[in-house]
């Protein structure tokens, strides 16, 4: 992946560094289409890419309705747009994916992040900064914004991560063992308990 200034300023603060000899994974973001659908699954893989990071990052569309389905157990495969309902009867330990729990904040919809297995085993502090990745309203529209013709052009997503990047540093703050591909856990939640107290923040819903 490409070092952005984003990336060198993250770098020089010690939060973008990936674990020593990471094999590269590469990681595909499904997408439902849509606005916001879209937005967050290429602004999240953009965040990959200004990082430096060995991994590499895609965008594949999927219909909804087989969405869990359409995660293969044996890629590292990653969505933002699984409804609670969907998970209501499903059986994750033999689909072969993870739970990771909300993104959306505020009076947005539920949707909650899955990612394989393989994500996990071959990109764990990808996992772990999934963990902390969630967006207001507010981010979400301005994400939204960016997409035209079902994707977001790659000089619109780099001028978005640049502007971003103080909320994009908050995020990797809460998880000061980024580069060892470990973050602090407790609760009963697998997301980090630092980012669920950070919701309804000033600072997270800007």
């Amino acid at each position: 992946m490409t070092l952005t200034r984003t990336g060198a300023a993250l770098a020089a603060l010690g939060l973008a560094i990936a674990p020593m000899g990471a094999l590269a994974a590469d990681i595909t973001f499904l997408s439902v289409g849509g606005p916001p659908s879209v937005a967050k699954a290429h602004t999240f893989g953009a965040i990959l890419r200004a990082l430096e990071s060995p991994h590499t990052a895609r965008v594949s569309t999927v219909d909804g309705d087989g969405l869990l389905q359409a995660l293969s157990v044996d890629a590292p495969q990653v969505t933002f747009d699984v409804a609670p309902e969907m998970l209501a009867d499903a059986d994750l330990e033999a689909l072969g994916v993870i739970d990771l729990g909300p993104n959306q904040m505020g009076a947005l919809p539920e949707r909650r992040t899955v990612i394989t297995r393989a994500v996990a085993d071959e990109a764990p502090e990808v996992a772990e900064f999934l963990n902390l990745f969630f967006v207001s309203s507010t981010r979400l529209d301005e994400m939204g914004s960016l997409v035209a013709d079902g994707t977001i052009e790659q000089a619109a997503l780099d001028a978005w991560v640049q502007d971003n990047e103080p909320w994009i540093r908050n995020m990797l703050a809460l998880c000061p063992q980024f580069s060892a591909g470990a973050c602090e856990v407790g609760g009963d939640s697998p997301r980090p308990f630092k980012a669920r107290d950070w919701y309804g923040t000033s600072e997270a819903d800007r």
